[in-house]
């Protein structure tokens, strides 16, 4: 090759490499698509997550990780995020950055109200996650108080509970507060309602005297 010949070829390299380079240069951002794509024939190709002319809007930074950026910087958000960078909690979330749904009406059952964190804060008588359970010593659809039972009574509570006291034996009445010593002077049975079914030889309200024909009280002979 002569001299002439291989300095045209060297001319024709640096040229095409100057304009490679040139090339590459008509791409925006500094360095070119913010170091965030790649410059193809003076546009960016850019990185997934990344967005806009010199992919200079990203998911992470422009929308908090909580959106997709789009090409003119504004954000799409993700459900439960709302703001113009996705920034705040969106209607019926709350607790940013997590964003938990709650509402009163159907993640509490009705029966409750959602706090700052997106959990339930049930009403009185109501318990669980979704306030679909009565508290301790409540009991029906409507979680209700349960009666005071006495004398080692227990409430029928919860949902399908009647609020009624189981009686333990020896206790009688609504509230288990009848005995047989305390109700009848113990010479009786008492009954629901708090009167008594006196043993033979006994009598009165409370069983506390001798009946016809028997005598000495308490002994009632």
């Amino acid at each position: 090759m002569g001299r002439q010949s291989l300095l045209g070829a060297v001319l024709a390299l640096a040229g095409l490499c100057w304009a490679a380079a040139a090339t590459a240069q008509t791409c925006p951002g500094s360095p070119p698509c913010d170091g965030n794509g790649t410059c193809v024939s003076g546009t960016c190709d850019c990185s997934a997550g990344y967005n806009g002319s010199s992919c200079q809007y990203g998911n992470a930074t422009t929308c908090s990780g909580h959106g997709i950026a789009n090409y003119d910087g504004t954000c799409s958000c993700n459900a439960g995020f709302t703001g113009a960078n996705c920034g705040a909690c969106a209607a019926n979330y709350y607790g940013y950055p997590n964003c938990t749904y709650c509402s009163a009406a159907t993640t509490c059952s009705g029966d409750g109200i959602c706090t700052g964190s997106g959990t339930c804060s049930c009403n009185t008588g109501f318990s669980g996650a979704s306030c679909d359970a009565c508290a301790t010593n409540y009991y029906g659809p409507t979680c209700a108080a349960c009666p005071a039972c006495v004398n080692g009574g227990t409430c029928d509570q919860g949902l399908a509970g009647d609020g009624q006291c189981s009686c333990p034996a020896g206790t009688y009445g609504p509230l288990c507060q009848y005995t047989r010593a305390g109700t009848c002077s113990d010479h009786g049975t008492p009954q629901y309602s708090g009167s008594c079914v006196c043993d033979t030889g006994f009598t009165g309200a409370t069983c506390n005297a001798c009946a016809t024909n028997y005598y000495g009280y308490p002994s009632c002979t």
